[in-house]
């Protein structure tokens, strides 16, 4: 597929998929428009900063990866650092895959600091939020698979499936804000989340969710038939953000994914 084609229909996918309009009524709310299957309207959610309704700052500090490697700047759609072509290899994304679901994939890049060049291993933390620098922006939820980086001398870029942590706002269509023009941009949260988000990571860690087990044989082209079947994380993730919570029959659609 031409690459600029492919850009487009990410984009538009995220556009329709994790837009909520905070002055539009609820979809599948209102009369005769009964709610998407697997999904429940809005409730109160889990009142903490940053999740849910809530625009304020998370309550813990961002992730720091350590030994010797730090975050270079914020993150960004992964359109900003297409020169790039590493995004197109396996071994470079990140995180469980959602490339027809409410997401977004961003690139951030690592940066090595030891002093004698020498690359440097780290593990990711089963989790890591972001958050939008426009409150009218999803923040997100990398799900990291607890990922093992190797970050040259040079350094390291890597791109981050990323699900919706805010049922009511934008997500972002693009690179660039349509109408307004700044730049979509995240900045690092913490690896520390809220033990009901905790319990889905637990539920999905164990069975490794990576992009390659949702490739068709020839290990190139997404199967979105099997892509499609882990929409139901981003719903259970909205269950506890925005909603009431995770109910059993949700943990049990968690625990039954197959692909």
């Amino acid at each position: 597929m031409n690459r600029r084609i492919l850009f487009v229909l990410v984009a538009f996918v995220f556009f329709v998929a994790c837009k909520k309009d905070p002055g539009s009524p609820d979809p599948g709310t209102g009369p005769g428009n009964p709610p998407p299957p697997g999904s429940v309207p809005p409730g109160q959610g889990i009142n903490e900063p940053g999740y849910g309704p809530s625009t304020a700052a998370f309550r813990h500090p961002a992730w720091n990866p350590g030994n010797g490697v730090t975050v270079d700047g914020q993150l960004h759609n992964f359109e900003v650092c297409i020169g790039d072509t590493g995004w197109l290899k396996k071994h470079n994304r990140i995180g469980i895959p959602n490339s027809n679901m409410p997401m977004f994939l961003l690139c951030l890049n690592l940066k090595n600091n030891d002093p004698q060049g020498r690359e440097i291993e780290i593990r990711l933390p089963p989790a890591i939020v972001i958050r939008s620098t426009r409150e009218s922006t999803q923040n997100g939820i990398i799900i990291t698979n607890s990922a093992v980086i190797r970050v040259p001398k040079q350094g390291k870029r890597i791109y981050c499936y990323t699900w919706c942590l805010n049922y009511q706002r934008r997500g972002p269509a693009g690179v660039t804000h349509p109408d307004e023009g700044y730049l979509y941009a995240w900045d690092m949260g913490p690896s520390t989340i809220p033990d009901q988000l905790t319990e889905i990571v637990n539920i999905l860690e164990p069975r490794q969710f990576t992009w390659d087990k949702v490739l068709k044989p020839d290990g190139i082209t997404e199967d979105y038939t099997k892509s499609s079947k882990l929409m139901i994380i981003q719903e259970a993730i909205w269950d506890v953000t925005d909603r009431n919570g995770l109910t059993e029959a949700r943990r049990k659609a968690l625990r039954d994914i197959t692909l």
